[in-house]
């Protein structure tokens, strides 16, 4: 009996094992190195420096063995994880090395998050193997000896980090720019007080803050993975369309409505003041008739330029009592205050708007996506739209 069963397992030793062993014949047993696309074909890869590798560059994988393998049979891991979705491996024959573009796509989101999310540094060190395709490559048996197979997985190289902070930092330049110079995060109700007098908007910061917001992610993401598929999110485009909804719907009330603003640009296109500009040149025709009685003219043309320069001083006076109800107190007083005070519906705007902006950039940080907000949320960002435009219009005003 034991006879049998030793034959048994010699016809399957001999049998069975060599089809196994000519299966696993192809696949590399050691990885010797890895390095980037630039040095395909070296002949010592011991000598080959620990590569610093980006999304969407190439990583260059040397192999064991003689045979020339076909390299659509294989797949990339990285730590351990089986980085699917990626085009077919490339196999240089003559440095006996595979070549495969690190692309992010849908299928393998989840392996770049659990690399990239929430990084510390601007590198991160990970080890490189292969494994042949199976239904259930997270089960496959990994490639690789330990020692060479490790590269620096880089976050974010100089020169896409250069390329995302110029046009990020401009953008916020000009728009900081032309708040300081023009109206156009200010309410503007007063086209006769200078710009930067005038008082912030709290509609169009809203559109600003989260224009800005996206923006900022949307080309710190492309620069991360070097891919804009995927990145905008519905819920994003929704938070803007909000924003720009509440900012828009704040102007037409300026507009429609008949406010203490409009009484007083009535009074003061009565003094003959229909712009800043004209505020500008009294005082610029006060100080030319003040420079002219400095050069001691005639009596009864000195006595003239008095008069005038008194004219408009209290031309001047009368402007500023008429603006001083309207003009900025600051842009955290502009945000939540109204002529009469603290404007609940204007303070609960404000908060959101500001907490959902620490969930945005969180979620930006550790998914590498602009996150998806919840229905509720976004609900929430409307019904504070819409209770501050409703609070709005018939808001009292002194």
């Amino acid at each position: 009996m034991r006879i049998f069963i030793w034959l048994a397992i010699a016809l399957l030793a001999f049998g069975v094992a060599p089809k196994s062993f000519a299966q696993q014949d192809s696949l590399p047993t050691k990885i010797l190195g890895v390095s980037d696309s630039s040095k395909i074909g070296v002949s010592d890869w011991s000598q080959v420096a620990v590569p610093n590798i980006g999304v969407g560059e190439r990583l260059v994988i040397k192999v064991d063995g003689t045979s020339n393998p076909d390299p659509a049979a294989y797949m990339l891991f990285l730590d351990g994880r089986p980085v699917e979705g990626l085009d077919d491996a490339v196999f240089d024959a003559p440095a006996h090395a595979f070549v495969f573009r690190l692309m992010r796509t849908t299928a393998n989101e989840p392996v770049w998050k659990s690399l990239l999310g929430a990084p510390s540094s601007l590198s991160i060190p990970v080890t490189v193997s292969l494994g042949k395709k199976t239904p259930t490559p997270v089960t496959q048996t990994i490639f690789g000896d330990g020692k060479n197979d490790t590269m620096n997985l880089t976050v974010v190289s100089l020169w896409r980090f250069l390329g995302a902070a110029i046009p990020i930092i401009l953008v916020i330049f000009f728009v900081l720019f032309c708040t300081k110079r023009t109206t156009l995060l200010k309410d503007n109700q007063l086209p006769q007080i200078d710009p930067a007098r005038q008082p912030f908007s709290l509609g169009r910061c809203q559109m600003a803050f989260w224009f800005i917001l996206v923006f900022a992610s949307f080309v710190s993401l492309y620069a991360l993975l070097w891919d804009y598929q995927g990145i905008i999110s519905t819920q994003s485009l929704w938070l803007m369309g909000i924003s720009g909804t509440t900012g828009i719907g704040a102007i037409t009330i300026d507009v429609i409505k008949d406010s203490p603003a409009d009484a007083a640009n009535r009074a003061l296109r009565a003094l003959g003041l229909n712009a800043y500009t004209d505020v500008e040149q009294v005082r610029l025709d006060i100080a030319d008739r003040k420079k002219q009685l400095a050069a001691n003219p005639a009596p009864d043309v000195a006595a003239k330029l008095t008069l005038e320069i008194q004219d408009r001083n209290l031309l001047l006076r009368a402007y500023d009592d008429r603006i001083k109800p309207f003009l900025s107190e600051g842009w955290f007083r502009d945000m939540t205050t109204d002529q009469n005070g603290t404007s609940l519906a204007r303070l609960q705007t404000f908060c959101w708007t500001c907490i959902l902006g620490v969930v945005f950039v969180i979620g930006v940080y550790t998914d590498l996506a602009l996150p998806q907000f919840d229905t509720n949320l976004l609900l929430l960002m409307g019904i504070s739209g819409a209770g501050y435009l409703g609070f709005k219009y018939p808001e009292p005003e002194q």
